[in-house]
């Protein structure tokens, strides 16, 4: 089975920017849960190291999880 990687980037919404990490087995799989582009995915994505990051990932692959980008709070999985 193909190793899980966790990707990290700055998404927008009705509150403003935010943190977003999804883990999955790849780059292009990432981008498919995210409902972006491959390009999109490789210019403004990147593979993670953070370890809160990756634990929140982690703690269920395939899901989005995000929290503002001003850091505060922690990571909440998006529903839908």
């Amino acid at each position: 089975m193909a190793k899980l990687k966790v990707y990290g980037g700055i998404t927008y919404g009705a509150e403003g920017q935010f943190r977003t990490v999804v883990a999955a087995t790849s780059k292009s799989k990432a981008a498919s849960i995210l409902n972006i582009t491959i390009y999109q995915m490789n210019s403004w994505w990147t593979e993670t190291f953070n370890k809160y990051e990756v634990e929140a990932a982690m703690s269920e692959p395939g899901a989005i999880f995000s929290k503002p980008l001003d850091g505060r709070g922690s990571f909440v999985k998006q529903e839908g």
